[in-house]
Protein backbone atom coordinates (compact mmCIF):
# COMPACT_ATOMS: atom_id res chain seq x y z
CA UNK A 1 0.00 0.00 0.00
CA UNK A 2 1.19 3.22 -1.11
CA UNK A 3 1.73 5.56 1.99
CA UNK A 4 0.79 9.30 1.69
CA UNK A 5 3.47 11.05 3.98
CA UNK A 6 6.60 9.51 4.01
CA UNK A 7 9.97 9.81 5.70
CA UNK A 8 13.97 10.46 4.89
CA UNK A 9 16.42 10.52 6.83
CA UNK A 10 19.66 13.26 5.58
CA UNK A 11 22.52 11.00 6.31
CA UNK A 12 25.58 12.28 4.77
CA UNK A 13 26.25 11.28 1.86
CA UNK A 14 22.33 10.65 1.35
CA UNK A 15 20.69 13.02 -1.92
CA UNK A 16 17.02 13.89 -1.08
CA UNK A 17 15.15 11.52 -2.69
CA UNK A 18 11.81 12.27 -4.73
CA UNK A 19 8.88 11.83 -2.80
CA UNK A 20 7.28 8.23 -3.02
CA UNK A 21 3.72 10.09 -1.86
CA UNK A 22 2.35 13.00 -1.63
CA UNK A 23 4.97 14.62 0.49
CA UNK A 24 8.05 13.60 2.47
CA UNK A 25 9.29 14.84 6.25
CA UNK A 26 13.04 15.68 6.06
CA UNK A 27 14.92 14.83 9.14
CA UNK A 28 18.13 16.80 8.50
CA UNK A 29 21.09 18.34 11.01
CA UNK A 30 19.60 21.93 10.35
CA UNK A 31 16.30 20.46 11.29
CA UNK A 32 12.74 19.65 9.61
CA UNK A 33 11.33 20.03 6.28
CA UNK A 34 8.54 18.89 4.28
CA UNK A 35 9.73 18.32 0.26
CA UNK A 36 7.09 17.73 -2.28
CA UNK A 37 6.83 17.67 -6.15
CA UNK A 38 4.75 17.28 -9.24
CA UNK A 39 5.10 17.55 -12.79
CA UNK A 40 5.66 21.52 -12.69
CA UNK A 41 7.40 22.49 -9.63
CA UNK A 42 9.54 20.72 -6.82
CA UNK A 43 9.89 22.23 -3.15
CA UNK A 44 11.64 21.80 -0.02
CA UNK A 45 10.10 23.98 2.90
CA UNK A 46 11.41 24.39 6.31
CA UNK A 47 9.29 23.21 9.42
CA UNK A 48 11.71 24.66 12.01
CA UNK A 49 15.40 25.48 11.39
CA UNK A 50 17.97 25.19 13.84
CA UNK A 51 20.30 27.76 13.18
CA UNK A 52 23.27 27.73 16.18
CA UNK A 53 25.61 24.84 15.35
CA UNK A 54 25.81 23.54 18.62
CA UNK A 55 22.32 22.56 18.26
CA UNK A 56 22.22 20.67 15.00
CA UNK A 57 21.50 17.27 14.41
CA UNK A 58 24.61 14.96 14.61
CA UNK A 59 25.26 12.23 12.37
CA UNK A 60 22.65 13.96 9.54
CA UNK A 61 23.62 16.33 6.84
CA UNK A 62 21.95 19.77 6.46
CA UNK A 63 20.08 20.87 3.62
CA UNK A 64 18.68 24.03 2.70
CA UNK A 65 15.12 25.60 1.50
CA UNK A 66 14.53 25.24 -2.44
CA UNK A 67 11.81 25.41 -5.09
CA UNK A 68 12.66 24.28 -8.58
CA UNK A 69 10.29 25.91 -11.24
CA UNK A 70 10.80 24.91 -15.42
CA UNK A 71 11.48 28.78 -15.30
CA UNK A 72 9.86 32.19 -13.30
CA UNK A 73 6.91 33.79 -14.52
CA UNK A 74 7.94 36.63 -17.04
CA UNK A 75 7.79 39.84 -16.11
CA UNK A 76 5.28 41.19 -18.41
CA UNK A 77 3.19 38.51 -16.68
CA UNK A 78 3.18 40.07 -13.49
CA UNK A 79 2.67 43.67 -15.14
CA UNK A 80 -0.16 42.47 -17.02
CA UNK A 81 -1.90 41.42 -13.11
CA UNK A 82 -0.89 44.68 -11.78
CA UNK A 83 -2.78 46.91 -14.39
CA UNK A 84 -5.40 44.41 -13.93
CA UNK A 85 -5.62 44.38 -10.27
CA UNK A 86 -5.89 48.45 -10.84
CA UNK A 87 -8.65 48.52 -13.35
CA UNK A 88 -10.96 46.08 -10.92
CA UNK A 89 -10.50 48.76 -7.71
CA UNK A 90 -11.77 48.34 -5.58
CA UNK A 91 -13.30 44.93 -6.37
CA UNK A 92 -10.49 41.85 -5.53
CA UNK A 93 -9.79 39.59 -9.06
CA UNK A 94 -8.46 36.48 -9.35
CA UNK A 95 -5.63 35.11 -11.71
CA UNK A 96 -4.31 31.73 -12.37
CA UNK A 97 -1.17 30.71 -13.95
CA UNK A 98 -0.82 27.64 -15.86
CA UNK A 99 2.43 25.89 -17.36
CA UNK A 100 1.10 25.33 -20.91
CA UNK A 101 3.66 24.30 -23.77
CA UNK A 102 6.30 25.36 -21.94
CA UNK A 103 5.40 28.61 -20.84
CA UNK A 104 3.52 30.19 -18.21
CA UNK A 105 0.32 31.44 -19.36
CA UNK A 106 -2.14 33.79 -17.21
CA UNK A 107 -5.76 33.12 -17.37
CA UNK A 108 -8.72 35.19 -15.23
CA UNK A 109 -11.05 32.41 -14.56
CA UNK A 110 -14.98 33.48 -14.34
CA UNK A 111 -14.98 35.19 -10.61
CA UNK A 112 -17.23 37.13 -8.76
CA UNK A 113 -16.08 39.42 -6.97
CA UNK A 114 -16.36 41.98 -4.01
CA UNK A 115 -13.99 44.21 -2.32
CA UNK A 116 -13.07 42.11 0.38
CA UNK A 117 -13.37 38.78 -1.70
CA UNK A 118 -13.38 36.63 -4.53
CA UNK A 119 -14.49 33.55 -5.76
CA UNK A 120 -14.59 31.45 -9.09
CA UNK A 121 -17.61 30.30 -10.71
CA UNK A 122 -16.13 26.92 -11.64
CA UNK A 123 -13.63 24.49 -10.48
CA UNK A 124 -11.07 24.26 -12.50
CA UNK A 125 -8.01 21.68 -13.06
CA UNK A 126 -4.64 21.78 -11.48
CA UNK A 127 -3.57 25.57 -11.08
CA UNK A 128 0.26 26.02 -10.16
CA UNK A 129 -0.05 29.65 -9.20
CA UNK A 130 -2.97 30.95 -7.81
CA UNK A 131 -2.88 34.97 -6.95
CA UNK A 132 -5.52 37.13 -6.14
CA UNK A 133 -5.30 41.23 -5.29
CA UNK A 134 -6.55 42.84 -2.46
CA UNK A 135 -7.87 46.77 -2.86
CA UNK A 136 -5.76 49.40 -0.77
CA UNK A 137 -5.49 46.62 1.96
CA UNK A 138 -2.05 44.96 2.54
CA UNK A 139 -0.02 42.18 1.23
CA UNK A 140 -1.94 39.43 3.72
CA UNK A 141 -3.07 35.95 3.47
CA UNK A 142 -6.51 35.86 5.66
CA UNK A 143 -7.65 32.95 7.75
CA UNK A 144 -10.11 32.37 4.34
CA UNK A 145 -7.05 32.20 2.87
CA UNK A 146 -5.64 29.31 5.10
CA UNK A 147 -8.23 27.46 5.11
CA UNK A 148 -8.97 27.19 1.16
CA UNK A 149 -5.13 27.18 0.09
CA UNK A 150 -4.20 23.47 1.40
CA UNK A 151 -2.74 21.65 -2.05
CA UNK A 152 0.50 21.52 -3.90
CA UNK A 153 0.28 24.88 -4.97
CA UNK A 154 2.08 28.81 -5.12
CA UNK A 155 -0.46 31.30 -3.82
CA UNK A 156 -0.16 35.24 -3.55
CA UNK A 157 -1.57 38.34 -3.00
CA UNK A 158 -1.19 41.18 -4.45
CA UNK A 159 -2.19 44.54 -1.52
CA UNK A 160 -2.15 47.96 -1.96
CA UNK A 161 -3.16 48.18 -5.91
CA UNK A 162 -4.33 51.63 -5.77
CA UNK A 163 0.11 52.80 -5.04
CA UNK A 164 2.34 53.32 -7.34
CA UNK A 165 4.42 50.48 -5.44
CA UNK A 166 1.84 47.41 -5.02
CA UNK A 167 3.01 44.94 -2.33
CA UNK A 168 3.40 41.00 -3.49
CA UNK A 169 3.10 38.84 -0.56
CA UNK A 170 4.04 34.64 -2.01
CA UNK A 171 3.70 31.64 -0.34
CA UNK A 172 4.15 27.84 -1.26
CA UNK A 173 1.63 25.68 0.20
CA UNK A 174 2.63 21.98 0.68
CA UNK A 175 -0.79 20.01 1.63
CA UNK A 176 -1.03 23.20 4.25
CA UNK A 177 2.30 23.50 5.53
CA UNK A 178 3.18 27.02 3.93
CA UNK A 179 6.29 29.19 3.38
CA UNK A 180 6.95 32.77 2.61
CA UNK A 181 8.78 33.03 -0.58
CA UNK A 182 10.73 36.30 -2.27
CA UNK A 183 8.52 36.95 -4.68
CA UNK A 184 11.34 37.05 -7.09
CA UNK A 185 12.17 33.38 -6.88
CA UNK A 186 8.87 33.02 -8.87
CA UNK A 187 8.55 36.06 -10.89
CA UNK A 188 10.83 38.21 -12.83
CA UNK A 189 10.44 41.53 -10.77
CA UNK A 190 9.32 44.61 -11.73
CA UNK A 191 9.77 48.28 -10.52
CA UNK A 192 6.20 48.22 -9.53
CA UNK A 193 6.14 45.46 -6.80
CA UNK A 194 8.11 45.17 -3.63
CA UNK A 195 7.90 41.99 -1.51
CA UNK A 196 4.99 42.80 1.09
Amino acid sequence: MNNLVTYQLMKPGRALMAPIGLYDYVFAANGTFIHAKNEIFEVTAPLSIIREKERMVRGLRSIQPSIKLPKRVPAIELQRMVDMSRLSFPNEILFYLKWINGQWELDVPPQKAWQVMVKPLEDSQYIPIEVHSHNSMPAIFSSTDNRDENGLRIYGVLGRVDRRVVDFRLRVSIYGHYSVLPYELVFEPIAEVKNG
